[in-house]
């Protein structure tokens, strides 16, 4: 009897450490499967992998993995697919990625924190996504943009703050923003040479 209790007692253990024990990654993709894979989604490559569209695409948070294999893109255009800031993620080990767009997608201020670190980001695309203010502090660490696109957003003067500290921007898109006369004229005064649309 105390043997079958034990017996018991002991697939019960078993039972609690397995139910407890971390699930086992997944492999990470390799670089030629990650190829084949977002081709499938109808992605498109340039010379050497550095570039890469994957516009009006089904491309999604679950895909976004496979782009870590390619750490020297240059340039990434995303618009119009179904990722959101939780996607972004994977992006952080492209610090060549000099071209970023974004246009008509989830993304929110949350997921501009993610950027912070990609020093060579010159031109980024945020037209129509869902961010406010607030995610333009992130972009303030990122001081070489030159061409920045706020189109079809809840920007405001507010916001404008932000950008006034990048030397070489020369173009910001505010069409369809809550931006006003007067903000638009006080970043004037701080970027001489940067053409605003609106």
């Amino acid at each position: 009897m105390k043997k079958y209790v034990w017996t018991i007692v002991g697939l019960v253990a078993v039972s609690a450490l397995l139910e407890w024990a971390p699930a086992q990654e997944k492999p990470r993709p390799t670089k030629e499967e990650s190829i084949l894979a977002l081709e499938k989604i109808g992605g498109k490559f340039g010379p050497e992998h550095r570039t890469l569209t994957l516009d009006d695409t089904s491309m999604a948070d679950s895909d976004m993995a496979h782009l870590e294999q390619f750490p020297n893109m240059v340039v990434l255009s995303l618009n119009h697919t179904k990722i959101t800031d939780s996607g972004l993620i994977h992006l952080r080990g492209m610090t060549k990625l000099s071209r970023l767009s974004l246009n008509s997608t989830k993304i929110t201020d949350s997921g501009l924190a993610h950027l912070k670190g990609m020093a060579s980001l010159r031109d980024l695309d945020l037209g129509k996504t869902k961010i406010t203010d607030a995610g333009l502090a992130y972009l303030e660490k990122v001081s070489n943009f030159s061409t920045l696109n706020f189109r079809d957003t809840e920007i405001t003067d507010a916001g404008l703050v932000f950008l006034e500290g990048m030397p070489r921007l020369m173009r910001v898109d505010l069409t369809k923003t809550k931006v006003t006369q007067a903000g638009e004229d006080k970043l004037k005064a701080a970027r001489r040479r940067c053409k605003i649309v609106r």
